[in-house]
Formats: C-alpha cells, sequence, structure tokens
C-alpha cells in the first residue's frame, strides 16, 4: 500500500491509499485536485440517475463517464449528504474517469431501508447496489466523513475489488 496526506490550510484533508499495482501519481491527479477544490461548494439536490432494487427498497445511483474505463470511483457522502454532492466532481471527473455517487438507504433520492441501520448494513446494501448494476471492480471508493469509515468497511469485506481509498475530510 502507498499512503499520500495533503493538507492544506483552509481545505479539507485528503487521504489517498492505493494498492501498489496502481500508479499512485495517477490516483492523486484524477481524484486529489478536484476533491479539495470542490468538496465545500454544495450544490441544490438534484437527482440525475437511476433507482435500483436492493432487497425490498430503491436505492439511487448515478454513474457518468466513459462505459469501460477503470477503475470506477465510487462516491459515498458524508452524513446528511447525498450523491448530488458529488455532481460537480463527478462532471471533473467525466472526460476521463468513470464514477458512481449514490444515495445510502434513506437518503437522496433512495427509500428507507430496513433497520436496524448500521454501519455494516450500509456497507452490505453498497456491494448489493453495485452486484445489482452489474457494475465490477476494480474500485476506487472516495468517503467523505462518515462515508470515510463506510468505504474502510467495505475494503475489509470486500478488499478483492478494491484497488483504492480516497478519505476526504472537511
Amino acid at each position: 500500500m502507498i499512503r499520500f496526506r495533503s493538507t492544506l490550510s483552509n481545505r479539507p484533508t485528503v487521504d489517498i491509499v492505493c494498492a501498489s499495482s496502481v500508479q499512485p501519481g495517477i490516483v492523486k491527479g484524477l481524484l486529489a485536485a478536484p476533491l479539495l477544490g470542490l468538496l465545500a461548494a454544495q450544490t441544490p439536490p438534484s437527482y440525475p440517475g437511476v433507482r435500483i432494487p436492493v432487497g425490498n427498497h430503491l436505492m439511487h445511483i448515478r454513474c457518468i463517464g466513459p462505459e469501460g474505463a477503470g477503475p470506477i470511483v465510487i462516491l459515498e457522502a458524508g452524513g446528511g449528504g447525498s450523491s448530488s454532492g458529488w455532481s460537480r466532481v463527478q462532471e471533473l471527473l467525466a472526460p476521463r474517469v468513470r464514477s458512481c455517487a449514490y444515495d445510502r438507504a434513506g437518503s437522496g433520492a433512495s427509500e428507507p431501508g430496513p433497520a436496524p441501520r448500521t454501519m455494516r448494513q450500509e456497507v452490505f446494501e453498497l456491494h448489493a447496489l453495485l452486484e445489482a448494476t452489474r457494475m465490477r471492480g476494480p474500485f476506487i471508493l472516495v468517503g467523505q466523513s462518515i462515508g470515510g469509515l463506510l468505504v474502510r468497511l467495505y475494503t475489509e469485506k470486500y478488499g478483492n475489488d478494491v484497488v483504492g481509498l480516497v478519505l476526504v475530510d472537511p
């Protein structure tokens, strides 16, 4: 594993972790700059994308960028956030990178899911959502705030699909 840490004054902190088989400069260059510049700017919620059945509820996901481009970047919002918070990041990545932002059950355009809402359940549902969309890794997982904990837990459970993590904390 290779780690980078970028901290700029008055800016969010971004930790990037990637497998040694992935060129770290690519991950850092593609993701760090857009994330640092855009996370603080919130846009009004809008929910382009699709809603996919996961268990007994529908979950919202929006994927843009070239089909077949890899690794696919999965964007995980922080607590109280939604996929719409990643829309500008997705637009900047779209010419070269396939990215998907989704809404956890009960947030954004996703329906409420089964109780209790545990982190383990959130990770299970993300995996089920990716399977339902027939999306295959490798993935770079990007988690903001509590989303960072979720992508770390996802990596522990489904690590063979993950080649990099970006942990963002404003």
